[in-house]
């Protein structure tokens, strides 16, 4: 998430007091909103995908934003053709895909 929405540090969503959890979901709901708008235009949602973009905080929503986020990292590398994107580790121990870092985009 730091990389792809180019922030200084991580969504404090998963820990800490309940306010503050759910004002950084909020915060992340509204960057995934503004990332599909930005980035997929074009992409054809169903009606699930923008209620569930400005659902209140549940556990079931969050689990259902966290699979989100990461379709869209697989979507943001194949549509990137894997020029914005890192991989870290390999097939035979596993591997992690990841936008590449700012100054890595820039380059």
């Amino acid at each position: 998430m730091v990389r792809l929405f180019r922030l200084p540090r991580i969504i404090k969503y998963k820990k800490g007091p309940v306010a503050d959890r759910r004002r950084e979901f909020r915060r992340l709901q509204g960057l995934l909103r503004d990332l599909l708008a930005a980035e997929f235009p074009i992409l054809t949602l169903d009606a699930e995908t923008p209620a569930l973009l400005v659902a209140p905080w549940s556990k079931p929503v969050e689990d259902r934003t966290d699979a989100l986020f990461c379709a869209l990292i697989a979507l943001w590398h194949v549509h990137h053709r894997g020029t914005r994107s890192e991989i870290l580790g390999d097939l035979a121990t596993g591997f992690i895909l990841l936008p590449s870092s700012l100054s890595a985009a820039n380059a």
